[in-house]
C-alpha cells in the first residue's frame, strides 16, 4: 500500500497566499470607530392637555456634546455613546382679570432647561449606492443631572396698580430614583431618527427625537402630561478612519 505525496508549500507560496486571501478578510470583519460629537437644535414639550386661552409654549435653543462611537458591517453601522444634552422649552401668557371696578392686562413668561446623560443607540443604513448618505434610527435613554428653571410674574394690588414683577430662579430638582417627588422623572427615555453624511472621518447627522416617558408620571395629572420634543443637527469626527460601505 502506497501513501500519497502531501504538498509541499515553499515560503514565498505561502506569503503570497496570506496576502492574497488577507484583504478578503479584512473585509469581512467589522470595523469600530470613535470620536466625539457636538450638536446643536430646538427643544420643546409636547403637552397632553390643550393650553389656556393666551398661553403659548416656544422651542428652546438646545445643545449636544459627547463622545460616539460606530461598529460597521457592510453597509450596516451600530452607533452609540454617551453625551451631554439638554433639552426644555419656554411658554408666556397673557390674561386679564377685574380689580378696583376695572379689568387689569397681566403677562407672565417661564423657561425651563434640563440636562440629561444620553446614551443613544441607533442602526444605520448607508449602501454603497448612497455615496455617504445613511438613514438611522434606534432609542435613546437618558438620566437628568442638572437644569435651570426660570419664570417672572406680574404683580398687582387689590386696586389693579402694577407692583413689579416677581422673579423666581432655581435649579431643577428631579423626582429621584426611589423615592419619587413631584418634581420631573430623573429618567427619560424616547426614540430618535434622521438622515445623515459621512464622508471621509466626519458625520453630519440631522435627527428628531421623540420622547416616550412622561416628564411628570408621578403626579398622574393630565395637565402635567409632558413629553420631550427635539430637532438637532450633530457633527462627529472619528478619531479612526471609518471603512466604506
Amino acid at each position: 500500500m502506497h501513501k500519497l505525496p502531501m504538498p509541499h508549500f515553499s515560503p514565498i507560496a505561502a506569503v503570497l497566499l496570506s496576502a492574497a486571501l488577507f484583504p478578503a478578510a479584512a473585509q469581512a470583519q467589522a470595523q469600530f470607530t470613535f470620536g466625539p460629537r457636538v450638536g446643536a437644535g430646538l427643544s420643546t414639550l409636547k403637552l397632553a392637555a390643550p393650553l389656556p386661552a393666551g398661553a403659548r409654549v416656544r422651542p428652546l435653543p438646545a445643545y449636544q456634546l459627547g463622545v460616539m462611537t460606530q461598529l460597521r458591517y457592510h453597509s450596516v453601522a451600530v452607533q452609540s455613546g454617551l453625551l451631554y444634552s439638554t433639552r426644555g422649552s419656554q411658554a408666556s401668557s397673557k390674561y386679564s382679570f377685574t380689580a378696583g371696578q376695572r379689568t387689569v392686562e397681566a403677562s407672565s413668561s417661564s423657561r425651563v432647561r434640563y440636562t440629561y446623560l444620553e446614551v443613544p443607540l441607533h442602526l444605520a443604513y448607508s449602501p454603497a449606492a448612497a455615496r455617504g448618505l445613511q438613514v438611522f434610527a434606534g432609542p435613546y435613554g437618558s438620566v437628568g443631572v442638572g437644569g435651570r428653571q426660570h419664570a417672572e410674574f406680574q404683580q398687582f394690588d387689590e386696586q389693579g396698580n402694577y407692583l413689579g414683577t416677581q422673579v423666581n430662579d432655581s435649579p431643577v430638582s428631579y423626582a429621584g430614583i426611589i423615592f419619587q417627588t413631584s418634581g420631573p422623572r430623573t429618567f427619560d427615555y424616547g426614540l430618535n431618527a434622521g438622515l445623515g453624511y459621512e464622508r471621509g472621518r466626519w458625520l453630519a447627522q440631522a435627527q428628531y427625537s421623540w420622547g416616550l416617558s412622561n416628564l411628570y408620571a408621578a403626579t398622574k395629572t393630565d395637565e402635567l402630561r409632558q413629553y420631550h420634543r427635539a430637532a438637532s443637527v450633530t457633527l462627529t469626527y472619528w478619531l479612526l478612519a471609518p471603512a466604506k460601505p
